[in-house]
């Protein structure tokens, strides 16, 4: 059994429990809104499983860290509904614009109002799939040619000139 701290309240559980069980168990008034947790300093996501002794601090879209994790999950949602939908283009992310995000989507032809609707349905159903985002280690050379097959030029120059030969990058549905 490991002991975890969670609201300055004690609580027993069996080890290798992941965050999204203890949640449940403890019927967390936040559940529904909770994107991560903060386990001893560090950023975990709800998968995560507890082997030891811990403090628990969950992170919802209110806090600011939990919204910036919820806001990239949305621009992960974002981007698998256009590359789907519009496999030729490139999707620009490109700064905050007030309490949204400046994005452009070069493709060929305009952007139709039928195109906003047919991609806000795209994120829609791969929100309700709860498709997982998975966190995957690749060498330089996998990234460069991840980022070339993607049109992403600007980071291919990047990573050419990054001093590492080890890179994180996250994925949904391909």
């Amino acid at each position: 059994m490991i002991n975890v701290e969670i609201d300055n309240k004690n609580y027993e559980f069996k080890k290798g429990i992941n965050l999204e069980n203890i949640m449940e168990k403890i019927n967390h008034k936040d559940k529904n809104i909770i994107v991560a947790a903060i386990i001893n300093n560090r950023i975990q996501k709800l998968s995560k499983k507890i082997d030891s002794d811990c403090k628990i601090k969950f992170l919802t879209r209110s806090d600011v860290l939990g919204n910036r994790i919820y806001r990239r999950s949305l621009f992960m949602v974002m981007a698998r509904a256009i590359y789907k939908l519009f496999p030729e283009s490139v999707l620009a992310i490109e700064h905050s614009l007030s309490n949204g995000i400046y994005c452009e989507l070069h493709k060929e032809g305009s952007l139709e109002p039928q195109d906003l609707q047919r991609i806000y349905s795209e994120m829609i159903k791969i929100v309700k799939a709860d498709l997982p985002i998975r966190c995957k280690q690749f060498t330089r050379d996998e990234v460069i040619d991840i980022y070339k097959k993607q049109g992403f030029d600007d980071k291919v120059k990047f990573i050419k000139n990054c001093n590492r030969s080890k890179f994180i990058l996250y994925e949904l549905d391909g």
